[in-house]
């Protein structure tokens, strides 16, 4: 890991989402080569975070309830892929 992915392209990536462009989630993933999978769901759930703890109104609380359930999974997947690789 080179380090933490810039905040300006968690926010576009979180934008992405929520529009739905799946193009530029797509160009992300082919583009975050350099990063842990880990990592970038850690900087999406600390922006994610931030938002809601600043009392933005950018996000309605059901979404971001959405989304920090979906990344709460992703991360156990994570955690299970791991666990099976080390068994295997």
């Amino acid at each position: 890991m080179l380090g933490t992915v810039n905040p300006s392209t968690i926010e576009s990536l979180i934008d992405s989402i929520v529009d739905g462009d799946l193009k530029t989630v797509r160009k992300f993933i082919e583009d975050s080569g350099e990063f842990e999978t880990e990592t970038i769901i850690d900087e999406i759930t600390l922006h994610l975070k931030e938002h809601l703890l600043n009392g933005s109104n950018r996000f309605e609380y059901s979404r971001l309830d959405s989304l920090f359930k979906h990344l709460r999974e992703a991360k156990s997947l994570l955690t299970l892929s791991a666990v099976m690789r080390s068994l295997s």
